[in-house]
């Protein structure tokens, strides 16, 4: 870099760094020697650009400021800092913002008709008829928009003097590139905080405008609520979608725009009638670059105007993570820590998914860019949820390995268990490689197997789960086809195991995983973390189907050979530990679960850098246990809470993980005060499932019981009815008869049945849980008292008294041996409904015992 460029660079960022009335003055006094050098800072300052790496180069910048001030008339430097009015119209004048070559801008006080802050924006020369039509464009771009990510227009009027004005929205914030380095904001929160700026540019081209003129200091970032908020500003060059009408002041309004977001298009056709949104998705590429990058898609540096303009239109953009690599080293790491990484880990980051949306988002050709900025934005938000993203080439590798990543979590059992569970299929073709023949049957089947993925895969709309079991079995068949080594054969049956856990077929995974282990058992140089994995596989399969005991067993015979390997505080043998208090949860003891969570929880609390993602879930399983078995609730909302935070923090706000803790936040907030603002919970939880999860997910079910269950307690019984149907429809046409999803969604069923009146109805539906709960369930567990409740009370309801009290008995037979708290208190409400039934069947010294009896509860309490 020259000197005399370093000198231009050093004072522009200086002025840059104070306010605007000052700039002048500091520019004039730093270059008394080199007016030349002057003038051209001057210049680029009244373009109002943020970043000298995106600025002209000497010599182009001297043109331009000439050209301009002949354009606009403006007569000396002088102009370029008017004196501050005090008040403008109906305006009071606070300080001005900025000014450029089209107008200035004021913070400004409005009174009348309402008293708000705003940003006033008036045109510097109304003689200057390009300048003139280019702030009627804007106006009426403005008028046109209405959108939390835009600035909104308020306004426009004229002075006495024909000056025209416009007020709007006044975003105290800063440029998108300062606010995320500043707050240290990670990769995803920058993803996330880019998407709002999508959302806004996509609301506009609905109503169509392009904005032609997106950069860091036309998005600005304001705090609300601790969050960032996206706001996209001057809309100064934009024009009407369509309109290709341009007047002289075309090649201008080209270099008002900062020359590095310029789309290639819009640079060689400068009638602009080749712009689209695609132009505008080119901005945002660019923008998303800097922000993920820190750097541009092009060298900025010792390069002139020209150069950069042919490179832009002539070049196909390097890889991102290439950028990056090509950076200094000290450039790198200060990059890297801004986003909370190190380099190396950056650059890795870089790889794959962003490096392919990034390169189609700027692709030199606008056919092979993304069509629109919602397209761009539901490709950030699949890799924000571990999908495939489209941009990248569907390698049968890729897909397979998105699928596993993103469900990794267990119908029913911790999501953190996954971590234990690898298929290891790689590896074990590696090894098989020493045999040729053996390499190439297994390089074949686990081909076929990884198509059989893709078709499985709830994210691709041809998927048909009713195929995929079909190319299963024919996998399976062609398994024993092959003469494979026991531990490759053990492999490929765990990883065929899998993919039929996925499309709800438990039994049959089970089945695999069985075979699976019993070769490994035989093959002495079986290796013990793997018997382990396959002994957790099993385990939650055994579990899913309600087979306790042995999932039991097989939980704690991997943990004892993962304690020969690992040491207490691995995130494996923690993860298996929560699956033993999971499933000892669902034996009943719950007393034993919650000391289990306990201790995780302080193990992973005593770690600097734990597994974040079984932390969140340990705290909320000891949440959901401390509100419904010791009645803690307000605990309880600590704890999720807590979760919520660390899964926003490391994994962003639209993970996957946060449906689930959403979910549990609503319901024990319902379930603390029946009359709480639980609701937006809920509805954040269901938005978030219908984005990334397929209908007929187990998650979602889960969800829709517990959104029914808010509405029981609101008393809003035919909308909790109405949901919960929609809950049960959906788990019996994509789960068949899963008995685990089914059982919770038909109790409610049969509990909003009988509040509106519908004993019989509720009856059938309660009889059938009732048979759901004997094929899994062991007599006396706790789940049982709900269904006798309810057939109680349903019995009760058409004059059946004499069976109903036999339920009533039932019910208090279990909940009469545990505690009145948590979820068994309500024990009171069931001896109030049992004397209201002894009372119709004229036992009235029965009844009044069982009033004493709730009586003594409620006092309790």
């Amino acid at each position: 870099m020259s000197k005399y460029y370093q000198r231009l660079t050093d004072v522009v960022d200086q002025a840059l760094d104070l306010p605007s009335e000052q700039r002048q003055s500091f520019i004039i006094d730093a270059c008394p020697d080199v007016p030349d050098l002057a003038k051209e800072a001057l210049a680029l300052i009244a373009l109002e650009e943020q970043d000298t790496n995106e600025l002209l180069r000497p010599g182009q910048a001297q043109q331009l400021f000439t050209h301009l001030k002949n354009e606009t008339h403006l007569k000396n430097e002088s102009e370029f800092q008017n004196a501050i009015p005090e008040k403008i119209d109906k305006f009071t004048i606070r300080e001005k913002l900025g000014e450029g070559g089209m107008g200035v801008v004021y913070r400004a006080e409005q009174t009348n008709p309402v008293e708000r802050e705003v940003a006033l924006k008036l045109i510097n020369n109304i003689h200057h008829e390009g300048l003139r039509r280019r702030f009627i464009l804007e106006c009426q771009a403005l008028a046109r928009l209405s959108h939390a990510n835009i600035a909104a227009f308020y306004e426009a009027g004229a002075l006495k003097q024909e000056t025209p004005y416009v007020a709007m929205e006044l975003v105290d914030g800063l440029p998108i590139t300062q606010y995320c380095d500043k707050h240290q904001l990670a990769l995803h929160q920058r993803i996330e905080l880019f998407c709002q700026v999508c959302e806004g540019i996509a609301y506009a081209h609905e109503k169509g405008i392009l904005h032609r003129d997106l950069k860091p200091s036309n998005v600005l970032v304001k705090q609300v609520h601790g969050k960032g908020l996206a706001k996209v500003i001057d809309f100064g060059i934009a024009r009407a979608i369509g309109d290709e009408h341009q007047d002289n002041q075309q090649t201008r309004e080209q270099l008002l725009g900062s020359p590095a977001y310029i789309s290639p298009e819009r640079i060689t056709d400068l009638s602009d009638g080749s712009a689209d949104t695609r132009s505008d998705v080119y901005s945002l590429g660019v923008l998303l670059h800097k922000l993920l990058v820190g750097a541009y898609p092009f060298p900025q540096q010792d390069i002139s105007l020209g150069r950069l303009l042919n490179a832009i239109v002539q070049d196909d953009p390097p890889l991102p993570s290439h950028n990056f690599s090509q950076l200094e080293q000290s450039e790198q790491i200060k990059i890297a820590q801004s986003r909370g990484l190190s380099a190396k880990e950056l650059k890795r980051r870089l790889k794959g998914d962003l490096d392919a949306v990034l390169i189609k988002a700027i692709s030199r050709k606008a056919t092979a860019r993304y069509a629109s900025p919602l397209e761009l934005m539901n490709e950030l938000n699949r890799i924000l949820s571990q999908r495939p993203v489209k941009a990248r080439t569907a390698s049968k590798g890729y897909v397979l390995s998105r699928f596993l990543r993103r469900n990794w979590m267990s119908a029913s059992f911790s999501l953190a268990l996954v971590v234990i569970i690898t298929i290891g299929g790689t590896s074990a073709l590696l090894q098989a490689q020493r045999i040729e023949r053996e390499a190439r049957n297994a390089k074949e089947l686990m081909g076929f197997i990884t198509n059989i993925f893709e078709m499985a895969d709830p994210t691709n709309s041809q998927g048909n789960k009713e195929f995929a079991r079909r190319l299963l079995d024919e996998s399976v068949a062609r398994l024993d086809r092959h003469d494979f080594a026991p531990l490759l054969k053990s492999e490929v049956l765990t990883t065929l195991g899998d993919l039929y856990s996925e499309i709800g077929l438990q039994d049959k995974a089970a089945e695999l995983i069985e075979l699976s282990l019993n070769l490994q058992r035989n093959e002495m140089t079986t290796n013990g973390l793997k018997l382990a994995s396959n002994l957790i596989s099993l385990s939650i399969l055994r579990g899913e189907t309600g087979k306790y005991d042995e999932a039991m067993a097989l939980a704690k015979e991997a943990l004892e050979l993962q304690l020969k390997e690992l040491s207490a505080t691995d995130r494996i043998v923690l993860a298996t530990r929560s699956q033993i208090a999971n499933i000892a949860n669902y034996q009943g003891d719950y007393q034993f679960s919650i000391d289990e969570y306990t201790a995780i929880l302080a193990i992973l609390e005593s770690i600097e850098k734990p597994d974040y993602l079984l932390f969140s879930d340990i705290l909320a399983s000891l949440a959901w246990e401390k509100a419904y078995q010791l009645g803690d609730f307000q605990s309880a909302l600590e704890l999720t809470q807590k979760a919520i935070d660390i899964i926003e923090k490391n994994y962003g706000a639209k993970h996957i993980l946060m449906i689930e803790v959403l979910s549990d936040y609503g319901s024990i907030l319902s379930d603390m005060s029946p009359d709480s603002d639980a609701e937006p919970y809920f509805l954040r939880a269901l938005s978030l499932a219908e984005t990334l999860l397929e209908p007929g997910h187990s998650t979602t079910i889960r969800l829709h019981v517990n959104q029914g269950s808010f509405y029981l307690n609101r008393k809003e019984y035919q909308k909790a009815l109405s949901i919960l149907q929609k809950g049960l429809r959906l788990t019996k046409e994509n789960n068949g008869s899963d008995d685990r999803l089914l059982s919770p969604i038909i109790n409610n069923i049969g509990v909003a049945l009988i509040e509106l009146g519908r004993h019989a109805e509720a009856i059938h539906y309660l009889q059938e849980e009732l048979k759901i709960l004997q094929s899994t369930l062991k007599p006396d567990h706790y789940d049982f008292s709900y269904t006798f409740w309810g057939l109680a009370n349903a019995l009760a309801g058409i004059g059946k008294h004499d069976k109903a009290e036999a339920y009533f008995l039932k019910t208090l037979k279990i909940k009469e041996s545990r505690p009145a708290v948590g979820e068994n208190s309500d024990l009171s409400e069931v001896y109030e409904e049992y004397a209201d039934l002894l009372n119709k069947m004229e036992r009235h010294v029965e009844a009044e015992k069982m009033m004493t009896r709730a009586k003594a509860i409620s006092s309790e309490k």
